[in-house]
């Protein structure tokens, strides 16, 4: 009888300790989110959302305003890896047999647009929470945040011939949309910028210590999206193997260099630049993710 009572209350008030359950999750992700936005070293939060078509989204670091940014998943872009030419849906699907994931997509589209893409959501399927790498209170608010952002705190770029596509030819002479550096860069302007970083003015030389040539200005591409001055871009030697942010102490200590070194995976040293406040060395584990696998 006894056994019978604890039954009916369990499922009377199961439903009670889930609620409080979530009610906690989403509090102590907010805690959690909330001292992550004061020392987190990527100031912008970026997410890959996967499907067709395509959603890049990014909110600014004071979570005021959102960007949009719709690609219809046949278009096809260079991929990183040494891959080719794919479309972004064969692409998803590539990574998924190689076991990747969304890297090599997310990866690629990096690549194609200058901006870090840490995050992705995968939100195809019959599943209570998407697929994603997001940790699971950064998730949950981010989808609370998404589903009530006003038309007032989002700028929506759409894809399109005048926004960031061209036609090309295959081999077989099918025309197909590419993704094109050049028009995606005059389509997003200073959308990207940070706040912080403009407000620091600071500028940054890049040098390039790999044999692969692009590297150098595929980085300063990404800096000034930031917002960046970048003095100069150039080649030199050694070598490095990681990523190196060099400078003053002060200079090391900002956000700018701090966002700089989560975004290129760099180590900081402290060490007067020649040119520019900041001194950028890309190096080997950055070519690698031009590089076919072995």
């Amino acid at each position: 009888m006894q056994k019978k009572r604890y039954e009916r209350l369990g499922a009377r008030y199961g439903w009670m300790v889930l609620l409080v359950f979530v009610l906690l999750v989403l509090v102590s992700g907010g805690i959690v989110l909330f001292s992550m936005g004061a020392k987190a070293d990527v100031s912008r939060l970026t997410v890959l959302s996967v499907g067709d078509p395509m959603v890049i989204w990014s909110r600014d670091p004071a979570g005021r305003g959102f960007i949009k940014i719709t690609i219809p998943a046949a278009v096809q872009v260079d991929a990183v890896g040494g891959y080719g030419r794919y479309s972004l849906d064969a692409l998803w699907k590539l990574g998924e047999m190689d076991k990747k994931s969304a890297a090599l997509v997310q990866k690629s589209l990096e690549e194609a647009f200058g901006v870090p893409i840490p995050w992705y959501l995968d939100t195809s399927g019959q599943r209570f929470l998407p697929r994603t790498n997001m940790p699971i209170t950064m998730l949950l608010i981010w989808l609370w945040n998404t589903r009530s952002i006003r038309p007032d705190q989002m700028k929506e770029i759409v894809m399109n011939r005048q926004t960031g596509l061209m036609e090309t030819a295959q081999p077989d002479g099918v025309g197909v949309e590419v993704l094109d550096p050049d028009r995606i860069d005059t389509a997003l302007g200073s959308l990207f910028e940070d706040e912080a970083i403009r407000r620091e003015h600071l500028s940054a030389t890049v040098y390039n210590t790999t044999e692969m040539p692009t590297l150098g200005k595929r980085v300063g591409r990404l800096l000034n999206r930031m917002g960046i001055f970048v003095v100069r871009v150039g080649n030199d030697t050694p070598r490095v193997d990681q990523c190196v942010v060099s400078g003053e102490q002060s200079v090391l200590q900002s956000v700018t260099a701090r966002v700089v070194a989560a975004a290129l995976d760099c180590q900081l040293v402290v060490k007067p630049s020649d040119a520019g406040d900041l001194e950028i060395r890309v190096g080997l584990r950055y070519e690698k993710r031009f590089l076919s696998s072995p």
